[in-house]
This record gives structure tokens, sequence and C-alpha cells, in this order.
């Protein structure tokens, strides 16, 4: 694949007197698959195959806003539910909490 993407991002910027991976018609194939032609998508051939093998999709800047909106309501969210009852627990020891586990095994294996 990376060697196809190669010889038509050379042909189309290159023409004819490259030297390919690929056999000319193969890739000449490949570009009118891509809607690539002589005058290429837009105007450029070399755009038809930046759009086709990129992997990132632009967004639009209505789906920016609606990401921004939603974290927004997500961080009021989390700060609201931070601001709730407070519960303090106190260290009773580690006596104590071995003492609670020695009953916990003594009754769970019973």
């Amino acid at each position: 694949a990376a060697a196809m993407a190669y010889d038509q991002a050379a042909l189309s910027s290159r023409g004819t007197a490259t030297a390919l991976n690929f056999p000319m018609e193969r890739v000449q194939e490949s570009l009118h698959a891509l809607g690539a032609t002589s005058t290429g998508m837009d105007g450029s051939p070399v755009l038809a195959l930046k759009r086709r093998h990129s992997k990132r999709r632009r967004r639009s800047k209505v789906e920016i806003a609606n990401d921004a909106a939603t974290a927004r309501m997500r961080k009021n969210k989390t700060m609201a539910m931070q601001e709730g009852p407070v519960v303090e627990l106190e260290d009773l020891g580690a006596d104590y909490l071995d003492e609670l586990l020695r009953i916990t095994w003594g009754t769970a294996y019973q």
C-alpha cells in the first residue's frame, strides 16, 4: 500500500518520466479509481491522494463546537458532584483492622 501511494504521488506530481514500483497502467488505474484524473479532484491529483491516504478526518466547525459544549457540560456536572456531602473516616489503627480480618476469616470458612 505504501509503495502504491508513493507511485500515485510520484506520477501525479512528476509525470510519466518518474520511476515507479508498479507498472504505469496499474498506477493510472488506481488514480482513476480514486477519482484523481489528470485534472484531479479540486484540480489536484495530489490533494485527492492526500484525502484518500489521510488517517485523520477534518472535523467541521459544528462538530468542534458540539464537542466543546459537551466538555463544558461534563465539567459542570463533575464540579456539581464534588460539592456534595463530604464523609470523613477515622483511622482506627492497624490492630483494629487485624482483629476485624481475623474475625472475618474465622466466620467465612466455618
